[in-house]
């Protein structure tokens, strides 16, 4: 079918919304790159708690159109058990755990299954978490191909627009050392050329304990800061200790 003209001048132009401007745009797909034990989940963990409960995180408030009201988070994981370490972190980041959903462990999702789409109908969730892409992406997809990824990635690119949920996917580094950030993730660039905004994160040379989160990737807005921060469940689960 021929696909129809539409002069631009036509065109609705829509603002930008937010959920943690500028790292955490609505509606659009996120991607949370980092070497295994960096802290990534924890991260996550916190940023599901602060949107369960309407609070900042890493210090920037919520945005419109809930600001400061408490929104829906699943997360799904295939890697951390679910009593034993989600719901520990989360209840260490202070999450409103009524507003924070799981599926049960054992229990097999992909990309582009129809279940994601009935959770979201179902809860109004702001924001999906997908930990890690590989264990999402499917069986026998080539991770390295472009147009096998871009082809699971599109459902979510399209349920993203529907409802306004933010899908935030994290993704292991290569072992390319000599690469910079955008080549780092795991599988084709093309991964990262799907998002909208691309947190790397690391450990801080020569500070014990002491990590950061770069703002690689911004397709909506001038690039956020880097957060240096700390893992410390006796303070909330994340402590932000600089800025760069």
């Amino acid at each position: 079918k021929k696909a129809k003209l539409t002069c631009l001048s036509d065109i609705h132009v829509e603002e930008t919304q937010w959920i943690y401007n500028p790292y955490i745009p609505r509606g659009k797909i996120v991607i949370v790159g980092a070497n295994p034990g960096v802290g990534k989940t924890y991260l996550m963990c916190k940023l599901a708690a602060c949107v369960s409960s309407g609070k900042p995180w890493l210090g920037v408030p919520k945005e419109s159109p809930f600001t400061e009201k408490p929104g829906k988070v699943i997360y799904l994981t295939a890697e951390d058990g679910i009593a034993d370490t989600i719901a520990v972190r989360m209840r260490a980041c202070n999450a409103d755990t009524n507003n924070i959903f799981v599926i049960e462990e054992g229990a097999s999702l992909s990309f582009d299954s129809p279940d994601i789409e009935d959770y979201i109908k179902e809860e109004q969730l702001e924001i999906v978490i997908c930990d890690p892409f590989q264990s999402f992406v499917g069986s026998g997809v080539n991770m390295n191909a472009a147009n096998e990824t871009r082809e699971k990635l599109n459902p979510l690119i399209k349920l993203a627009k529907e409802y306004g949920t933010t899908f935030i996917i994290i993704c292991h580094f290569n072992k390319n050392m000599k690469g910079d950030a955008i080549t780092r993730i795991l599988g084709s660039t093309d991964i990262v050329g799907a998002c909208r905004s691309y947190l790397a994160l690391g450990n801080v040379p020569g500070e014990q304990g002491v990590k950061y989160m770069a703002h690689e990737k911004s397709s909506l807005a001038k690039k956020g800061e880097t957060v240096l921060f700390e893992i410390d469940p006796e303070e909330g689960g994340i402590k932000v200790v600089g800025r760069l």
